[in-house]
């Protein structure tokens, strides 16, 4: 997996504004992150971070799909299986011999 080193915000006119509703605690939490790493704003940082773990991302989600995805299939061929029935056990059962040459 690559991740790829920290790029500024584009300035370019290919970004778009995507309205996002973060708890006041992380946006508190991005701004300090901004300035002490020397970042625009926040929303930068915010940026910044989505765009370097996007990759990482859907590489654990495919796997925690294809996780389930495993689970579901074998879940699905254990309750194909036939049920047998359970066999009475005889009455008399020969005894258990023990070691020989114990004292």
């Amino acid at each position: 997996m690559d991740i790829t080193s920290p790029s500024p915000m584009s300035k370019s006119k290919d970004t778009v504004q995507f309205l996002t509703r973060p708890k006041r605690q992380l946006v508190k939490q991005l701004d300090e992150l901004a300035k002490t790493y020397n970042r625009e704003s926040g929303n930068q940082l915010m940026v910044e971070i989505a765009e370097m773990y996007t990759k990482l991302w859907i590489e654990m989600e495919n796997a925690r799909l294809a996780m389930f995805e495993e689970q579901r299939t074998r879940l699905q061929r254990a309750l194909t299986l036939p049920i047998k029935s359970a066999e009475v056990e005889p009455e008399h059962k020969p005894l258990a011999q023990g070691k020989k040459g114990r004292k």
